[in-house]
């Protein structure tokens, strides 16, 4: 195993492929963001800070948010529109982050709109990006286990770098059906115009006086403190929880196990880089789960650490890796003979790895050498022949050339 020396590949790449290539490397993470971290909901006249913010986009918050509302849903003694609302609200206080289950109770005052049902609506927002992240999730797992196990990363390009990121879509399966956006809470200082603003509702100019708000879905709290969940130690909670980092672990496995190269294969920098970003991810992920699921710290919908100065440098660190990873693959990725991108580089050594199938049968360098499908060169016969071949051309005359078939074609004749 060995890590190919980085060439600049991408020079050829026409503007609009670029487009296509950024559009397709981009869309898991958008969607990866767009469903799994909503809007915070905040319940305080302060604002969080941007590493504050930063941590709600990490992938393991967002793998911790599906298995949280899941599990305080198995916990429910009883479920209300209330419950969805508030579980699936990341509400920012005085005092930081908290989706804890007493936020249940104490976000009521400040709500301003609830769910119509106590579940995920069939035509929604909500089933939409489980529609897509679902999807994009299926066509990841299938590409890298059929499309790419051969190659062992070897295709990865720029227009794949999120394609592991989509599985995570997959883990939002088991929490979908509790999963909305019909909600809204606003900080009980706020004038009146500036929440009917925030909802766009009209303005009542007789209420423009500044004052406290009254919650809108007159929702009573409880007096007597009585918990409307069983403990964190129930069974069937700890048994889901334990599924869930199964399945975890499986599906990341997955991904980890095919950006391990073979003993006679080799990494590019981009792929090294990349392999190296889900590696980190992985470990941190099951880790932060497992010892939050043992010590029974599974009451908040928001993983417990995101607070912390660790988990903010290990947020940064992914995204500063995550950046660089883009700027490689953008200079090492190159259009093969088989219309495919790759970021393996074309030298003679790898070149059998570029295109599953095509091996080269000319090649040359230097401005004296014929290059072609069919060259015209010196001979009796003056004939050229082609016999049932299939394969590319790829080069510049008076450097390096090459010509490839794909297997079971007949190589080009002179």
């Amino acid at each position: 195993m060995a890590i190919i020396s980085f060439a600049y590949q991408s020079k050829d790449i026409p503007f609009t492929k670029w487009i296509s290539l950024f559009t397709l490397c981009f869309a898991p993470l958008v969607a990866h963001i767009a469903s799994g971290c909503p809007q915070p909901s905040y319940l305080s006249l302060t604002r969080p800070q941007w590493h504050d913010r930063l941590c709600l986009y990490n992938p393991t918050t967002i793998a911790w948010r599906y298995f949280a509302i899941t599990e305080r849903r198995i916990r429910a003694r009883a479920w209300d529109v209330n419950d969805t609302a508030s579980s699936n609200a990341v509400f920012w206080t005085s005092s930081g982050w908290d989706g804890s289950e007493k936020m249940t109770e104490k976000s009521k005052p400040h709500c301003t709109l609830l769910p119509d049902r106590p579940r995920a609506e069939l035509l929604s927002w909500s089933s939409l990006k489980t529609v897509i992240t679902t999807l994009q999730g299926a066509q990841a797992l299938y590409g890298l286990i059929f499309d790419m196990s051969s190659s062992n990363l070897v295709g990865f390009a720029l227009h794949t770098l999120f394609w592991p990121l989509s599985i995570l879509g997959l883990l939002r399966l088991c929490a979908a059906i509790w999963l909305t956006e019909d909600y809204a809470y606003t900080a009980p200082d706020l004038p009146r115009f500036l929440i009917a603003a925030a909802l766009e509702q009209p303005v009542q100019y007789a209420a423009l006086v500044p004052s406290r708000l009254q919650g809108p879905c007159h929702l009573k709290t409880d007096a007597h403190g009585v918990s409307r969940f069983d403990k964190s130690n129930n069974v069937l909670s700890r048994i889901f929880g334990w599924i869930y980092l199964v399945a975890f672990l499986g599906l990341w496995g997955i991904t980890i196990r095919l950006m391990i190269p073979f003993p006679d294969s080799f990494y590019t920098t981009t792929s090294f880089l990349l392999g190296l970003f889900y590696i980190i991810i992985l470990p941190v992920s099951l880790a932060g789960h497992a010892y939050y699921l043992q010590r029974g710290h599974t009451t908040t919908t928001i993983i417990p650490c995101v607070g912390l100065v660790w988990y903010k440098v290990y947020t940064a660190g992914l995204l500063a890796l995550a950046v660089c990873i883009v700027i490689v693959a953008c200079l090492e990725t190159w259009r093969t003979p088989c219309g495919t991108y790759s970021t393996i580089t074309a030298s003679p050594r790898h070149r059998a790895f570029v295109c599953e199938g095509w091996v080269p049968v000319l090649e040359g360098y230097g401005p004296a050498v014929a290059f072609g499908i069919a060259t015209e060169t010196a001979n009796d016969t003056e004939q050229i022949r082609i016999a049932n071949f299939t394969g590319a051309c790829q080069g510049t005359v008076g450097s390096s050339q090459i010509v490839f078939r794909a297997n079971g074609s007949a190589a080009a004749a002179n």
